[in-house]
């Protein structure tokens, strides 16, 4: 039996048309994932208010996440959650993930001088960013994670305890 290609570029067609709302949820199913992971891991009830200190920990993406923007998100999340687990649990520190594509998020990207994504350390006094750091290493030790790991656990000791 012969194929035209009228009936190929019918049935490709088709075949987008199906893997594309399949596609699109699971896009969502990760987005779903990712927000609920930021919001367990902030370590904060929102019943408590806010904390007079607080040091935050985001890590910064856009809507196009590469294996290896995955894997600095990751390595940097293990990090926070192993070596600061006790600032985590009791509310002196938080993990945010926060998408600088997004409109109201703009404006990050000039704050923190970001130029990709991005690792940046933040302290808060009763409600006020008073400094910040970029972890801007990250990009360059992603295929070393011993190193990786100590870079970033040595920053934010250095960060909250000026060690």
């Amino acid at each position: 039996m012969k194929i035209n290609r009228l009936t190929t570029v019918t049935i490709a067609f088709l075949m987008i048309c199906i893997a594309l709302p399949v596609l699109n949820m699971s896009a969502e199913a990760q987005e779903s994932a990712e927000t609920k992971q930021q919001q367990v891991v902030q370590g904060q009830d929102d019943s408590s208010g806010t904390p007079e200190h607080l040091f935050v920990v985001t890590y910064f993406h856009n809507n196009k996440r590469c294996k290896s923007c995955k894997l600095i998100e990751s390595m940097s999340h293990d990090v926070i959650t192993k070596d600061f687990a006790n600032m985590l649990a009791n509310g002196g520190m938080e993990w945010r993930t926060v998408n600088v594509s997004q409109k109201e998020n703009k404006i990050y990207v000039d704050k923190y001088e970001l130029y990709a994504q991005a690792v940046v350390l933040s302290e808060y006094v009763n409600g006020e960013e008073t400094r910040w750091k970029n972890l801007d290493k990250v990009w360059t030790l992603l295929r070393k994670p011993d190193d990786f790991y100590a870079y970033v656990k040595g920053e934010v000791q250095t960060f909250i305890y000026g060690e």
